[in-house]
């Protein structure tokens, strides 16, 4: 599933924003533990989450999804920043907790 996030910002007015970033997205499996928000600063922000403290659970998922984003984006002929020090560069959050 995926929400559009709409608007119009004052941010966007900006000649340096690139007109990529006008369209952000959130993508979520049905249970809402995973979210990928693509343009999300020119980058794509990865979200596992869920009740309790199965945090093996949430890292599986995480890494599963990581790891679907390098599948799709080498089927569309290209692939995701990589640094063989740092490896995957860009923004990544992985959360154990609920928010209240």
């Amino acid at each position: 599933m995926c929400i559009y996030v709409h608007g119009v910002f004052l941010i966007y007015s900006s000649p340096t924003i690139p007109l990529h970033t006008l369209s952000p997205g959130i993508f979520y499996n049905a249970h809402h533990t995973a979210l990928c928000w693509v343009n999300e600063e020119d980058h794509c922000r990865i979200i596992s989450m869920q009740d309790g403290g199965d945090i093996g659970g949430v890292f599986k998922r995480f890494c599963d999804l990581s790891g679907a984003l390098s599948v799709a984006a080498a089927d569309n002929y290209t692939n995701l920043m990589w640094n063989e020090k740092l490896g995957f560069l860009g923004i990544v959050a992985v959360c154990v907790c609920v928010w209240v």
